[in-house]
């Protein structure tokens, strides 16, 4: 093999390490995979097909804006939430998700979203999607959350006391 073969080859063995890499990495990081299944819902259809109703699941969104400092001042502990609501035998029940309504502007009408931030949950069950409008703090709001996820008919009550134990 000549000098030029033998380069060659170094760079498809590099090429692909660097794509395999690339491949894991994603993998890994993917809201499927990490601790905290928190979602950023950035177009409409993707939106829709989230809070759906024929899923058998919950989904409780944050409505937030970039100007909005309560908003920013919340973030971190919403991403508490999520991590709450993360763990292996309730992640596929609920789905923790923020919307930026500056970037989704006909959201925000759908929903006559005025002030900021606005916690609402969408499912399957009578009266969806339901405002949170009590005090907002990562407490009240998994109550609020764990009072409607008995009305999801694959749940099992024993996967509460797991959500309340990973705040």
């Amino acid at each position: 093999m000549n000098l030029r073969a033998s380069v060659c080859h170094r760079q498809r063995v590099v090429t692909i390490g660097l794509l395999l890499f690339t491949f894991v990495a994603a993998f890994c990081a993917s809201p499927a995979n990490a601790a905290a299944h928190l979602m950023e819902l950035t177009n409409v259809p993707f939106f829709d097909d989230v809070i759906n109703p024929k899923h058998d699941r919950l989904t409780l969104v944050f409505f937030h804006t970039p100007w909005c400092t309560s908003c920013r001042q919340f973030y971190q502990s919403y991403k508490s939430i999520a991590n709450a609501f993360g763990v292996k035998d309730v992640s596929d029940k609920i789905y923790v998700t923020r919307v930026d309504v500056n970037a989704l502007p006909d959201i925000g009408r759908r929903y006559n979203i005025v002030k900021f931030p606005t916690f609402m949950l969408f499912g399957n069950f009578e009266g969806s999607p339901v405002e949170f409008k009590d005090y907002r703090d990562v407490d009240t709001i998994v109550e609020f959350v764990k009072k409607y996820m008995p009305k999801l008919d694959a749940f099992e009550p024993s996967m509460l006391a797991k959500v309340g134990g990973e705040l």
